[in-house]
């Protein structure tokens, strides 16, 4: 679909351009290469008419993608990624699924980066008040179980990312989804859109839709929102990190975005400030490429004119 960049006004935009994961694409650094020119044409593209609107952004690397707005002229408080938002409504399933209750009845943050490198923060777990005693027992042992779980290194899970992935490109669903079934809560909330994105032919991601017009619905009400998002805010206000997006506790208005003061674990804070150098990293390579690929079609142009 062709968009009129220029002709587009809003208050709230929604970014979903661009690939995603699929055989095609595979891992979020094949994501930010493809996707690397498309984010730049969209933020230069929308900034002259819309510079005061809030940017929900759905697009991955989320956190390469927020940067490149920001980074464009967009203010920090108005980019909002909801990579943070969709994993930690995740979390918050496959933890109520565990207890026997609405995913509603839960609260919880998933803060760090999108994707394989996404932090669940048990510590900041809660069931409502309506939960009877004995749910409330259970789910302060999955705490304790998944506090002592947690871990600044990415590379098991990744590993289980590829052994799902593989099964489900071979067509074999239902092991990808067993292998899924049989990990801890926090595990499965990443896992298990690996079955989706790579078994067969896209279908329209319901779930993800559903959450962002949530959100809207939200927003445009008036009504400030308690979550996780990847923003970028400049004062390094989360744990020092500034001038990078990274998932992080977020209360979100019409009014925009900003920092939501925490107190999490100290395992918690170190995965996540380690989730972040892996997102930097991610945007490093992104940029270089770009870069270089700029550079080879000057020199191509030039050399075509000469």
């Amino acid at each position: 679909m062709v968009v009129d960049l220029p002709g587009v006004q809003a208050d709230i935009i929604v970014m979903a351009a661009g690939a995603y994961l699929s055989t095609r694409f595979e891992t979020h650094v094949k994501l930010a290469q493809a996707n690397s020119p498309i984010f730049g044409n969209y933020a230069s593209g929308l900034l002259a008419r819309n510079s005061k609107a809030l940017i929900l952004i759905a697009s991955n690397p989320v956190e390469f993608a927020v940067d490149t707005f920001v980074n464009a002229g967009f203010s920090p408080s108005h980019v909002i990624g909801v990579g943070a938002f969709l994993d930690s409504q995740r979390f918050r399933r496959e933890i109520a699924s565990e207890l026997g209750v609405p995913r509603q009845h839960i609260s919880g943050l998933v803060l760090g980066a999108h994707g394989l490198a996404m932090v669940p923060c048990w510590s900041t777990v809660r069931i409502a008040a309506v939960g009877s005693i004995d749910k409330e027992e259970k789910l302060e042992e999955l705490k304790t179980a998944g506090i002592a779980r947690m871990t600044s290194d990415f590379s098991d899970l990744r590993k289980l990312a590829y052994q799902v992935k593989d099964l489900a490109v071979a067509g074999d669903a239902l092991a990808a989804a067993a292998v899924v079934n049989e990990q801890p809560a926090e595990v499965r909330a990443a896992l298990r859109r690996y079955i989706s994105f790579f078994s067969g032919p896209s279908y329209p991601r319901v779930g993800i839709g559903s959450a962002v017009a949530r959100l809207i619905v939200d927003i445009s009400d008036g009504k400030p929102t308690f979550t996780s998002a990847q923003i970028r805010d400049p004062e390094g206000t989360f744990l020092g990190i500034k001038n990078q997006a990274i998932g992080t506790p977020a209360i979100i208005s019409g009014r925009g975005v900003k920092v939501d003061r925490i107190q999490l674990l100290p395992v918690e804070e170190e995965a996540v400030l380690a989730a972040a150098e892996e997102a930097k990293a991610l945007s490093t390579s992104a940029e270089a490429i770009s870069l270089f690929k700029m550079i080879k079609q000057r020199a191509k142009e030039k050399s075509f004119t000469s």
